[in-house]
Parts: C-alpha cells; structure tokens; sequence
C-alpha cells in the first residue's frame, strides 16, 4: 500500500521511495526541469456505454540527461573529486564477507566501487575485478550496505539506517550517474504521491524553501560544534581565499553587507566604461546620527601590491578609487545624483603595506578609504554570524 516514485536512469530504476521524495533526490535538477505529460482519462455516460468526454491530468516528473544531472551537481559542489573524498572519509577498514567471523580488510577504493555498480547496472565486457576479496565480498553484501558499517559504533548504523546515510547515498547516485551513458534519461516521478497539497508549478521553489529549513535548522542544532573549533580561522581562510573574484563578491561580500545593515546592495551589471571604479554599485546606510552613508566597494581576488603592470596594483586601485569618487550617481530612493562616501578595497588575500600607504596618500580631503583584506574579512563573517553560510553553503572554489 502507498504512493511510490523512482528515480530512473535510462530504463533502470536506480532508487525508489514510499510516501515521500527525499530533499537530495532534487538536487540533481534545476527548475527548468520540472515537466508534466498529460493523461486523458475517458468520461463515460451513465449507462457506462458511450464515451461523453475526457478528463485530463497532468502527470509532473522531474526530467534531464545523465550529462547535465552530472553539471547541475558539479556546479553545486558534488563532482567526482567530493565522491571520492566522502568515499575515503566513511568506508570502513574491515568488511564482513558474510558467516561468522568472516571479516577482511576493506580493499575497495572509489574506482572499485565505480565498477561494482556498472557492472550491476550498466554491465559491460569491460568490467573486471582482479581482487579475490573484493569478488568474495560482492556476492554477500550489497557494497554501498556494507562498505561503511565496520568502524563506527553499531547504534551509530542498523537495519534502520546510517548516521550518514544522506551523503552516501548522494554518492550513490552521482557515481551512477558517472557510470551511465551520458545521454541516458534521468527521470524522477512525482506524480504517484497524489496527496501532496501545494501547487505543482511551484514544487521545487517548495524543494528548495525546505532545503534552506534543513539547513537552518541544522546549524541551530550542530553550530557549538563550528563556533568551539580552534582552527575556525584557517578554515575560514582557507575556503574564502579560492573562491573566485565573483564569487568573493557575489558569494562573501554582498551577503556580508546585507547582513552588515547596508540598503541595495548589488553587483556591477558589467564591466567596462560605466563601471567607474566599482565592482559592486554604491549602496547605502543610515548612520546613527540619522544621515545616509554611500558607500562602493571594488573587489579582487589577488594580492594587493605596488608592482605595476600586475593586477591589483596600487596605481591601478588608486585611479578606481579617484574615478569612485568623483562620478556622481543616482540613487533611486529619493531619485537624486549622489556621490560615495567611503570607496572600500576588499581582497580574498592580502594588503601590502607599501600599497596601502601609495592609496591613501593619493586620496585627498575627507574621502574615507577602508581595506578589507583576508583577515578582516574573517572577522567580519564571525561577527555577523556567517561562519555556517560560508563553510557549508559556498560551493565554488576555484580561482
């Protein structure tokens, strides 16, 4: 009895469910691929001899190719490299191969594991394993049950789950995924779960809504954990530091000024002639003595230095910071031409002192210039309680 749904990979039933769709499962689309097949159901007359009309039914299901569940993923941070990362961190040192007493040492890697489950779902001529253990192992236990039982406290895992049983089963399905022929039809089927309440139309903005829930609570619950560890900083630093220059904007600093109290914060559209020496428009605060404070912000993801001809150059931020100031802008809050009032220069790494000291000297009057390198930075983010956000929900980081 109940509602079931499937995950399908070609004409593999891959996963199914009972009553409910499980967040990870969604994390494979994105909304454009939220579709529906309609279903025409005859109407009878009242003797039940002659059709009189049809009933339609749309029939939603969640539809994409193998090739681009394997992009959507890898753009949210779950590719091959965090698969095998995950794999290392929670397989177990010893199996049991079955019988009593019957445990060896656990030599699958990740690329076993990978062929274990092509052979099981995709079988090719290609697939072979050498390791009599490995062999031994298979025909008595299914891998993905078994791998990760062995060296955690039996009331840690059990017949009613694992303590990590959401992250290798999201390991499960993206090493299907990689084993699978690219242009193969992912589906998941949402129809059959018919006492869903919400408007179909909007169910994964539902998805999502319930994701960030999780995820809020989780840090509510497990965030002692984040804020008592030692090594905050360099964790901090570490993940900040190789994230891209949009992403350090997009991802660190606008959410950084929201949170700080700052109005309209936005990124350039563009770069080029109107950019005037900005990366992020100039946004707006009111101070305590009740008066707007403007301020720009320019961002890079290098070193800020005095060598010229190199990127983040003193010479080169000086002449933003000038042109910052000096083009007037318009505010849409009370549609009038406004100028900044403070020009910040913000860097995933550091500030040279030599190129600190060539900036300021060059600003002239009462122009406020404020430096926000790597460690400020840092600060910023414990101190508006962002530590969460930027450990677990940044996903880029390549510079």
């Amino acid at each position: 009895m109940g509602d079931w749904t499937e995950i399908t990979v070609g004409n593999v039933d891959v996963m199914s469910f009972k009553n409910r769709i499980p967040l990870y499962s969604v994390l494979m689309f994105d909304e454009s691929d939220l579709q529906y097949d309609i279903e025409r159901e005859p109407i009878y007359n009242d003797d039940g001899n002659e059709i009189i009309g049809y009933e339609e039914e749309r029939l939603y299901k969640f539809k994409s190719t193998v090739k681009k569940v394997k992009q959507v993923l890898a753009n949210r941070g779950i590719d091959e490299d965090f698969c095998c990362r995950t794999f290392d961190t929670l397989r177990a040192s010893i199996v049991w191969v079955g019988g009593e007493d019957e445990e060896v040492p656990n030599t699958v890697d990740y690329s076993i594991y990978k062929q274990l489950l092509q052979a099981r779902l995709f079988p090719t001529n290609s697939v072979t394993t050498q390791d009599s253990d490995f062999d031994e192992f298979a025909r008595y236990r299914a891998i993905e049950e078994a791998l990760f039982e062995s060296d955690y406290p039996s009331f840690f895992w059990g017949e009613h789950g694992h303590a990590f049983d959401e992250e290798l089963t999201v390991v499960y399905l993206r090493t299907i995924f990689d084993v699978a022929p690219e242009n193969a039809e992912v589906t998941l089927a949402i129809a059959p779960l018919t006492n869903y309440e919400g408007m179909y139309e909007t169910l994964y903005g539902d998805f999502v809504a319930m994701m960030l829930r999780k995820i809020e609570l989780d840090y509510h619950i497990y965030g002692f954990v984040i804020h008592n560890d030692p090594n905050i900083d360099i964790r901090l630093q570490s993940k900040i530091e190789r994230l891209s220059e949009d992403s350090f904007i997009n991802q660190i600093l606008i959410p950084l000024m929201r949170t700080m109290g700052f109005a309209d914060v936005k990124p350039v559209s563009s770069h080029g002639q109107g950019e005037f020496g900005k990366d992020i428009l100039p946004f707006r605060k009111i101070s305590e003595f009740n008066t707007m404070r403007y301020v720009a912000v320019q961002a890079k993801a290098v070193s800020i230095h005095g060598s010229a001809g190199k990127s983040g150059n003193a010479g080169e931020l000086l002449t933003q910071a000038l042109n910052a100031f000096r083009v007037a802008f318009f505010d849409g809050s009370d549609n009038e031409r406004k100028r900044i009032d403070e020009f910040v220069i913000a860097t995933n790494k550091d500030v040279k002192a030599e190129a600190k000291r060539t900036i300021e000297e060059g600003i002239e009057g009462d122009r406020r210039i404020t430096f926000l390198d790597l460690y400020r930075v840092v600060e910023l983010i414990k101190r508006y309680k962002l530590i969460e956000y930027v450990l677990f929900s940044i996903v880029e980081e390549t510079n």
